[in-house]
Protein backbone atom coordinates (compact mmCIF):
# COMPACT_ATOMS: atom_id res chain seq x y z
CA UNK A 1 0.00 0.00 0.00
CA UNK A 2 1.22 3.31 -0.76
CA UNK A 3 0.50 5.35 2.08
CA UNK A 4 -2.48 6.65 1.00
CA UNK A 5 -4.15 8.14 1.81
CA UNK A 6 -2.22 5.61 2.89
CA UNK A 7 -1.72 3.16 1.46
CA UNK A 8 2.29 3.85 1.85
CA UNK A 9 2.42 2.93 -1.76
CA UNK A 10 3.52 0.73 0.42
CA UNK A 11 3.62 2.18 3.62
CA UNK A 12 6.86 3.81 3.53
CA UNK A 13 7.71 2.50 6.86
CA UNK A 14 8.36 -0.76 5.56
CA UNK A 15 5.47 -2.92 5.86
CA UNK A 16 3.30 -2.44 3.07
CA UNK A 17 5.46 -1.48 0.37
CA UNK A 18 2.74 -2.00 -1.89
CA UNK A 19 0.55 0.85 -1.18
CA UNK A 20 -2.02 -0.70 0.50
CA UNK A 21 -3.69 -2.33 -1.87
CA UNK A 22 -7.10 -2.36 -2.66
CA UNK A 23 -7.72 -4.70 -5.40
CA UNK A 24 -10.90 -3.19 -6.30
CA UNK A 25 -10.55 -0.38 -8.64
CA UNK A 26 -12.32 2.55 -7.15
CA UNK A 27 -13.67 3.36 -10.54
CA UNK A 28 -14.21 1.58 -13.79
CA UNK A 29 -11.79 3.72 -15.76
CA UNK A 30 -8.99 6.05 -14.72
CA UNK A 31 -9.76 9.75 -14.44
CA UNK A 32 -7.79 12.13 -16.65
CA UNK A 33 -7.29 15.73 -15.61
CA UNK A 34 -8.90 17.93 -18.22
CA UNK A 35 -8.26 21.25 -16.47
CA UNK A 36 -4.57 22.14 -16.80
CA UNK A 37 -5.22 25.82 -16.15
CA UNK A 38 -5.13 25.66 -12.36
CA UNK A 39 -2.08 27.53 -11.12
CA UNK A 40 0.25 27.00 -8.18
CA UNK A 41 -1.45 29.86 -6.34
CA UNK A 42 -4.09 27.42 -5.09
CA UNK A 43 -2.93 26.24 -1.61
CA UNK A 44 -4.91 22.99 -1.74
CA UNK A 45 -3.45 22.09 -5.13
CA UNK A 46 0.04 22.95 -3.87
CA UNK A 47 -0.53 20.67 -0.89
CA UNK A 48 -1.70 17.79 -3.11
CA UNK A 49 1.30 18.18 -5.42
CA UNK A 50 3.65 18.39 -2.43
CA UNK A 51 2.54 14.88 -1.50
CA UNK A 52 3.97 13.61 -4.78
CA UNK A 53 0.79 13.21 -6.83
CA UNK A 54 1.07 13.86 -10.55
CA UNK A 55 -0.72 16.96 -11.81
CA UNK A 56 -2.44 15.02 -14.59
CA UNK A 57 -4.12 12.83 -11.95
CA UNK A 58 -5.69 15.80 -10.16
CA UNK A 59 -9.14 17.02 -11.29
CA UNK A 60 -10.94 20.08 -9.92
CA UNK A 61 -14.65 19.89 -9.13
CA UNK A 62 -15.77 23.26 -7.74
CA UNK A 63 -14.80 23.33 -4.07
CA UNK A 64 -12.75 20.13 -4.06
CA UNK A 65 -10.23 18.06 -6.02
CA UNK A 66 -10.41 14.37 -6.91
CA UNK A 67 -7.00 12.66 -7.06
CA UNK A 68 -6.43 9.38 -8.90
CA UNK A 69 -10.15 8.94 -9.29
CA UNK A 70 -11.18 8.24 -5.70
CA UNK A 71 -9.35 10.49 -3.21
CA UNK A 72 -11.14 13.72 -2.31
CA UNK A 73 -9.40 16.87 -1.06
CA UNK A 74 -11.77 19.65 0.01
CA UNK A 75 -10.45 23.16 -0.56
CA UNK A 76 -11.97 24.15 2.78
CA UNK A 77 -10.33 21.35 4.78
CA UNK A 78 -6.90 21.19 3.14
CA UNK A 79 -6.03 24.79 2.31
CA UNK A 80 -4.49 25.69 5.68
CA UNK A 81 -2.46 22.62 6.54
CA UNK A 82 1.00 23.72 7.76
CA UNK A 83 4.23 22.15 6.64
CA UNK A 84 3.31 20.48 3.35
CA UNK A 85 5.41 17.35 3.15
CA UNK A 86 7.63 18.33 0.29
CA UNK A 87 10.49 16.08 1.35
CA UNK A 88 8.50 13.41 3.08
CA UNK A 89 9.62 9.95 2.23
CA UNK A 90 6.13 8.79 2.99
CA UNK A 91 4.90 10.51 -0.10
CA UNK A 92 2.83 7.46 -0.89
CA UNK A 93 1.36 7.90 2.39
CA UNK A 94 -0.83 10.82 2.96
CA UNK A 95 -0.66 12.24 6.48
CA UNK A 96 -1.76 9.45 8.73
CA UNK A 97 -3.86 8.87 11.83
CA UNK A 98 -2.20 9.54 15.15
CA UNK A 99 -1.11 6.25 16.71
CA UNK A 100 -2.77 7.11 20.04
CA UNK A 101 -6.26 7.10 18.51
CA UNK A 102 -5.82 4.58 15.69
CA UNK A 103 -7.67 1.86 17.61
CA UNK A 104 -10.97 3.75 17.95
CA UNK A 105 -11.98 4.82 14.44
CA UNK A 106 -15.76 4.88 14.28
CA UNK A 107 -17.65 4.29 11.01
CA UNK A 108 -21.30 4.99 10.24
CA UNK A 109 -23.68 4.94 7.26
CA UNK A 110 -25.92 8.00 7.03
CA UNK A 111 -29.48 8.23 5.69
CA UNK A 112 -28.66 9.87 2.36
CA UNK A 113 -29.29 6.53 0.61
CA UNK A 114 -32.95 6.82 -0.36
CA UNK A 115 -33.36 3.12 -1.13
CA UNK A 116 -33.42 1.25 2.22
CA UNK A 117 -32.18 -1.93 0.54
CA UNK A 118 -29.12 -0.12 -0.82
CA UNK A 119 -28.43 1.44 2.58
CA UNK A 120 -28.61 -1.98 4.26
CA UNK A 121 -26.32 -3.38 1.60
CA UNK A 122 -23.80 -0.64 2.40
CA UNK A 123 -24.13 -1.27 6.15
CA UNK A 124 -23.47 -4.99 5.65
CA UNK A 125 -20.44 -4.29 3.47
CA UNK A 126 -19.11 -1.70 5.93
CA UNK A 127 -19.35 -4.15 8.81
CA UNK A 128 -17.65 -6.86 6.75
CA UNK A 129 -14.87 -4.42 5.79
CA UNK A 130 -14.38 -3.43 9.42
CA UNK A 131 -14.02 -7.08 10.35
CA UNK A 132 -11.44 -7.54 7.59
CA UNK A 133 -9.29 -4.61 8.75
CA UNK A 134 -9.62 -5.66 12.39
CA UNK A 135 -8.43 -9.17 11.53
CA UNK A 136 -4.89 -7.90 10.89
CA UNK A 137 -2.90 -8.96 13.93
CA UNK A 138 -0.10 -7.03 15.64
CA UNK A 139 -1.64 -3.77 14.47
CA UNK A 140 -3.33 -1.01 16.43
CA UNK A 141 -5.50 0.08 13.50
CA UNK A 142 -9.07 -0.76 14.48
CA UNK A 143 -12.45 0.34 13.15
CA UNK A 144 -15.76 0.29 15.05
CA UNK A 145 -19.23 0.37 13.47
CA UNK A 146 -21.42 3.07 15.01
CA UNK A 147 -25.12 3.57 14.37
CA UNK A 148 -25.33 7.03 15.94
CA UNK A 149 -25.49 10.45 14.32
CA UNK A 150 -21.76 11.14 14.07
CA UNK A 151 -18.57 9.14 13.58
CA UNK A 152 -14.96 9.54 12.51
CA UNK A 153 -15.84 8.24 9.03
CA UNK A 154 -19.27 8.68 7.47
CA UNK A 155 -20.38 6.69 4.41
CA UNK A 156 -22.73 8.84 2.39
CA UNK A 157 -24.41 8.97 -1.01
CA UNK A 158 -22.73 11.30 -3.48
CA UNK A 159 -22.93 12.21 -7.13
CA UNK A 160 -20.08 12.34 -9.61
CA UNK A 161 -19.56 13.98 -12.96
CA UNK A 162 -17.63 10.84 -13.92
CA UNK A 163 -20.24 8.12 -14.62
CA UNK A 164 -17.65 5.38 -13.93
CA UNK A 165 -16.78 6.45 -10.39
CA UNK A 166 -17.91 4.12 -7.61
CA UNK A 167 -16.58 6.03 -4.61
CA UNK A 168 -14.38 8.85 -3.33
CA UNK A 169 -12.69 8.96 0.08
CA UNK A 170 -10.99 11.74 2.01
CA UNK A 171 -7.45 11.24 3.36
CA UNK A 172 -6.62 11.87 7.02
CA UNK A 173 -6.98 15.43 8.25
CA UNK A 174 -5.22 16.89 11.30
CA UNK A 175 -4.01 13.46 12.46
CA UNK A 176 -7.51 12.00 12.40
CA UNK A 177 -9.13 9.61 9.93
CA UNK A 178 -10.42 10.94 6.63
CA UNK A 179 -14.00 11.92 7.54
CA UNK A 180 -16.00 10.64 4.58
CA UNK A 181 -16.50 8.01 1.91
CA UNK A 182 -18.91 9.07 -0.82
CA UNK A 183 -20.66 6.28 -2.75
CA UNK A 184 -22.36 6.87 -6.09
CA UNK A 185 -25.47 5.29 -7.58
CA UNK A 186 -23.53 2.67 -9.55
CA UNK A 187 -22.60 0.77 -6.38
CA UNK A 188 -26.04 -0.77 -6.80
CA UNK A 189 -24.47 -2.79 -9.63
CA UNK A 190 -21.88 -4.35 -7.31
CA UNK A 191 -22.36 -7.71 -5.67
CA UNK A 192 -21.59 -8.33 -1.98
CA UNK A 193 -17.93 -9.26 -2.50
CA UNK A 194 -17.27 -6.36 -4.85
CA UNK A 195 -18.74 -3.81 -2.44
CA UNK A 196 -16.75 -5.41 0.38
CA UNK A 197 -13.55 -4.93 -1.63
CA UNK A 198 -14.46 -1.37 -2.50
CA UNK A 199 -15.07 -0.35 1.10
CA UNK A 200 -11.90 -2.03 2.37
CA UNK A 201 -10.04 0.01 -0.22
CA UNK A 202 -11.74 3.31 0.59
CA UNK A 203 -11.30 2.82 4.33
CA UNK A 204 -7.61 2.31 3.55
CA UNK A 205 -7.56 5.77 1.98
CA UNK A 206 -9.21 7.23 5.10
CA UNK A 207 -6.39 5.63 7.13
CA UNK A 208 -3.68 7.16 4.94
CA UNK A 209 -2.91 4.53 2.32
CA UNK A 210 -2.38 5.51 -1.31
CA UNK A 211 -2.68 3.34 -4.39
CA UNK A 212 -0.03 0.63 -4.41
CA UNK A 213 0.27 0.54 -8.19
CA UNK A 214 0.60 4.27 -8.88
CA UNK A 215 3.90 6.06 -9.36
CA UNK A 216 4.61 9.41 -7.71
CA UNK A 217 6.92 12.32 -8.30
CA UNK A 218 8.77 12.28 -4.97
CA UNK A 219 10.45 9.78 -2.71
CA UNK A 220 10.75 6.01 -2.82
CA UNK A 221 7.10 5.78 -1.83
CA UNK A 222 7.73 2.50 -0.13
CA UNK A 223 6.62 1.24 3.18
CA UNK A 224 9.63 -0.38 4.76
CA UNK A 225 9.81 -4.13 4.38
CA UNK A 226 7.50 -4.16 1.39
CA UNK A 227 8.32 -4.65 -2.30
CA UNK A 228 7.89 -2.23 -5.19
CA UNK A 229 4.89 -4.09 -6.59
CA UNK A 230 2.11 -6.25 -5.24
CA UNK A 231 -0.23 -7.52 -7.94
CA UNK A 232 -3.09 -8.37 -5.59
CA UNK A 233 -2.83 -5.56 -3.07
CA UNK A 234 -6.17 -4.28 -1.87
CA UNK A 235 -4.90 -0.76 -2.40
CA UNK A 236 -4.21 -1.20 -6.11
CA UNK A 237 -6.14 1.30 -8.17
CA UNK A 238 -7.23 -1.24 -10.77
CA UNK A 239 -6.55 1.31 -13.49
CA UNK A 240 -7.44 -0.13 -16.90
CA UNK A 241 -9.99 -2.58 -15.53
CA UNK A 242 -13.54 -2.19 -16.75
CA UNK A 243 -15.16 -4.07 -13.89
CA UNK A 244 -14.96 -4.00 -10.11
CA UNK A 245 -12.91 -6.66 -8.38
CA UNK A 246 -14.11 -9.00 -5.68
CA UNK A 247 -12.79 -9.32 -2.16
CA UNK A 248 -10.15 -12.04 -1.87
CA UNK A 249 -8.36 -10.84 1.25
CA UNK A 250 -5.24 -8.86 2.07
CA UNK A 251 -1.91 -9.86 0.62
CA UNK A 252 0.99 -10.64 2.94
CA UNK A 253 2.50 -7.24 2.20
CA UNK A 254 -0.79 -5.46 2.83
CA UNK A 255 -0.57 -6.94 6.29
CA UNK A 256 3.07 -5.96 6.70
CA UNK A 257 2.39 -2.41 5.61
CA UNK A 258 -0.42 -2.02 8.11
CA UNK A 259 1.71 -3.45 10.89
CA UNK A 260 4.56 -1.11 10.03
CA UNK A 261 2.41 2.00 9.87
CA UNK A 262 0.19 1.15 12.81
CA UNK A 263 2.03 -1.32 15.07
CA UNK A 264 0.39 -2.44 18.29
CA UNK A 265 2.96 -0.42 20.22
CA UNK A 266 4.89 2.54 18.89
CA UNK A 267 8.55 1.60 18.66
CA UNK A 268 12.07 2.63 17.72
CA UNK A 269 14.79 0.21 16.66
CA UNK A 270 18.43 0.57 15.63
CA UNK A 271 20.17 -2.12 13.56
CA UNK A 272 23.55 -2.40 11.89
CA UNK A 273 23.31 -2.73 8.11
CA UNK A 274 26.18 -4.83 6.76
CA UNK A 275 25.46 -3.82 3.18
CA UNK A 276 25.86 -0.09 3.82
CA UNK A 277 28.13 -0.21 6.89
CA UNK A 278 25.67 2.15 8.60
CA UNK A 279 23.19 2.00 11.45
CA UNK A 280 19.58 2.05 10.31
CA UNK A 281 17.23 3.73 12.77
CA UNK A 282 13.47 3.17 12.36
CA UNK A 283 10.50 4.46 14.33
CA UNK A 284 6.69 4.62 14.19
CA UNK A 285 5.79 7.81 12.25
CA UNK A 286 2.16 7.77 13.38
CA UNK A 287 3.34 8.40 16.94
CA UNK A 288 4.19 11.98 15.97
CA UNK A 289 1.60 14.26 14.42
CA UNK A 290 4.31 16.25 12.69
CA UNK A 291 5.92 16.59 9.30
CA UNK A 292 9.37 16.63 10.92
CA UNK A 293 10.91 15.14 14.06
CA UNK A 294 14.11 15.69 16.01
CA UNK A 295 16.76 12.99 16.42
CA UNK A 296 19.57 13.11 18.97
CA UNK A 297 22.11 10.53 20.15
CA UNK A 298 23.91 9.81 23.38
CA UNK A 299 27.46 8.90 22.31
CA UNK A 300 29.66 6.16 23.85
CA UNK A 301 31.50 8.78 25.94
CA UNK A 302 28.22 10.00 27.44
CA UNK A 303 28.04 13.27 25.54
CA UNK A 304 25.17 14.26 23.29
CA UNK A 305 25.32 14.62 19.54
CA UNK A 306 23.96 17.69 17.83
CA UNK A 307 20.17 17.38 17.44
CA UNK A 308 19.00 17.16 13.84
CA UNK A 309 15.61 17.81 12.30
CA UNK A 310 14.48 15.27 9.72
CA UNK A 311 11.36 14.18 7.88
CA UNK A 312 8.95 12.06 9.88
CA UNK A 313 9.19 9.18 7.42
CA UNK A 314 10.12 6.51 9.95
CA UNK A 315 13.70 5.87 8.87
CA UNK A 316 17.17 7.41 9.06
CA UNK A 317 20.70 6.05 8.64
CA UNK A 318 23.89 7.04 10.43
CA UNK A 319 27.60 6.42 9.93
CA UNK A 320 28.86 5.64 13.43
CA UNK A 321 32.59 5.02 13.63
CA UNK A 322 33.40 4.87 17.35
CA UNK A 323 32.91 1.54 19.15
CA UNK A 324 30.61 1.52 22.13
CA UNK A 325 26.93 1.95 22.99
CA UNK A 326 24.73 4.58 21.37
CA UNK A 327 21.26 5.67 22.44
CA UNK A 328 19.22 7.20 19.63
CA UNK A 329 16.10 9.23 20.42
CA UNK A 330 13.38 10.59 18.15
CA UNK A 331 10.94 13.16 19.52
CA UNK A 332 9.02 16.40 19.06
CA UNK A 333 8.41 19.25 21.45
CA UNK A 334 4.98 17.86 22.31
CA UNK A 335 5.53 14.07 22.20
CA UNK A 336 7.93 12.09 24.42
CA UNK A 337 10.83 10.34 22.74
CA UNK A 338 10.99 6.86 21.29
CA UNK A 339 14.47 5.46 22.00
CA UNK A 340 16.65 2.62 20.72
CA UNK A 341 20.07 1.41 21.87
CA UNK A 342 22.78 -0.23 19.78
CA UNK A 343 26.30 -1.39 20.66
CA UNK A 344 29.00 -1.47 18.00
Amino acid sequence: MKLLFVAFQRISTGLLCTCMLLFLSCQKEPTVDTNPSIGSSDPTLNYILSLGFKRENVVEYGDYYIVEGDMKFSKKDYNNIPGARLQQRFDNLIPIINHDIANTISVRVDYSFTDPDVRQKVINAAQASISSWNSISVSKLRFIYFSGSSANITLTHTSSSNPNTYAVATPPINCGAGPSIGLTDIIADLDTNQLHQLLVHEMGHCAGFRHTDESYLNGPYLVPLTPYSDANSVMNSGAGDNSARSWTGFTAYDVVATQVLYPTNAFAIAEYNNATDKVDFRWTPSKFCNTTVTIQMTLPNGSYSQAISTNNDGTESFQLDLPGTYKIRVFTTSVPALEATITL
